[in-house]
C-alpha cells in the first residue's frame, strides 16, 4: 500500500506541476506568438509526457494515479476558461496513453525495465499513437474530429511535450549521477 501511496503522490505531483506550468507559462507565450491556434490546443503539452512515462512504468494502474490530478486540473481549466472539453476527456486522455503504450511497446518488445536510448525512441512512438487516440477520443467526445487542426495539433503538443519532458529527465538524471560520483 505505501508503494502505491508513493507512486500516487509522485505522479500527481509531476501532472501537476507540468500541467500548471504549461497552463502558466507556455499556454500565454503560444497565444501571444500563435493567436491562430485554438487554445485547447497546446504546442508543447508536458503533461502527455508524464502520462507516458507513468503508462510505461506503471502500465494501467497509471490510470488509477493520474485519475485525480487530471480531473483536478480539468476543473480548475474549466472555471478559468470556460467547458471547453467534455467531462469524460481526462478519462479519455488517460485510455489513450496507457493503449498506445500497449501497442507499442507489446509490438517492439519494450519493458519498463528497460532504459535504454532505444527504448526513448519507442516511448516516443507510443506517445504519438496515444496521442492519435487521445485526439480521435476527445473528437468523438465533442460530436466532430477535425484531422488537421484536432489531431495534428493534439499529435504535435503532445509529442513535443513529451520529448521535452524526456530531455528534462534526461539531464536531471544525468545531473544526479555525476553528483552521486563527486560525493564518493
Amino acid at each position: 500500500m505505501k508503494e502505491h501511496t508513493q507512486n500516487f503522490i509522485v505522479l500527481s505531483l509531476a501532472y501537476l506541476v507540468s500541467f500548471s506550468l504549461t497552463m502558466a507559462i507556455i499556454s500565454p507565450l503560444q497565444s501571444v506568438l500563435l493567436s491562430s491556434v485554438p487554445a485547447s490546443i497546446s504546442l508543447l503539452f508536458l503533461p502527455h509526457g508524464v502520462r507516458m512515462i507513468a503508462a510505461h512504468y506503471y502500465g494501467w494502474k497509471s490510470i488509477l494515479y493520474l485519475l485525480p490530478s487530471s480531473y483536478l486540473m480539468y476543473i480548475l481549466m474549466t472555471q478559468a476558461q470556460g467547458d471547453i472539453l467534455p467531462p469524460l476527456s481526462p478519462l479519455v486522455s488517460l485510455l489513450a496513453c496507457y493503449i498506445g503504450m500497449k501497442l507499442v511497446t507489446t509490438f517492439a518488445n519494450v519493458t519498463s525495465k528497460d532504459i535504454s536510448i532505444s527504448t526513448w525512441k519507442w516511448l516516443l512512438i507510443a506517445g504519438f499513437v496515444g496521442s492519435i487516440f487521445n485526439g480521435l477520443g476527445i473528437g468523438l467526445l465533442q460530436g466532430h474530429i477535425d484531422l488537421t487542426t484536432q489531431m495534428l495539433g493534439y499529435a504535435i503538443g503532445d509529442v513535443s511535450g513529451q520529448f521535452a519532458l524526456m530531455i528534462a529527465l534526461i539531464y536531471y538524471f544525468r545531473y544526479i549521477q555525476t553528483d552521486d560520483v563527486t560525493e564518493s
